[in-house]
């Protein structure tokens, strides 16, 4: 939910005019958020869709096998923020232990670019049956 450098969530707080605190030391973490009600009723939907646990219906998902992360992140996350500006589209990558799921928001033009660029790092496909859009 951070992001790199934090940007994820800054970018809700800018987004939904709240403050957001993330307690790191429960598990599962969680995240206080400060502001007017339907501001933080925002961030929260927001917060839970970067988590993916509540799907964005209009974004694509891949998934990827767990010896694929670093490769889409890249050293200090230079490679999905290489593969996002290049497309234009969003990225939205959650790990699990047994791979991650990428989340690409934009129009299908630039969501279609992320998967071609994505498809194409390293050796590794995607999961079989993973696409999905709306």
């Amino acid at each position: 939910v951070l992001g790199i450098k934090g940007c994820k969530i800054n970018s809700i707080q800018q987004c939904t005019n709240t403050k957001i605190d993330i307690d790191f030391s429960s598990t599962p973490c969680r995240a206080y958020i400060q502001g007017g009600e339907q501001d933080v009723e925002q961030a929260r939907h927001l917060i839970l869709q970067a988590t993916q646990d509540v799907e964005d219906t209009s974004a694509d998902y891949l998934a990827f096998p767990a010896k694929a992360v670093g490769a889409i992140l890249g050293k200090g996350g230079s490679r999905i923020r290489e593969i996002q500006d290049e497309s234009g589209a969003q990225l939205n990558l959650v790990r699990f232990d047994s791979g991650c799921r990428v989340g690409i928001s934009g129009t299908p033009e630039q969501k279609e670019a992320a998967k071609i660029l994505l498809g194409n790092i390293s050796d590794f496909s995607i999961v079989p049956g993973s696409w999905h859009g709306p």
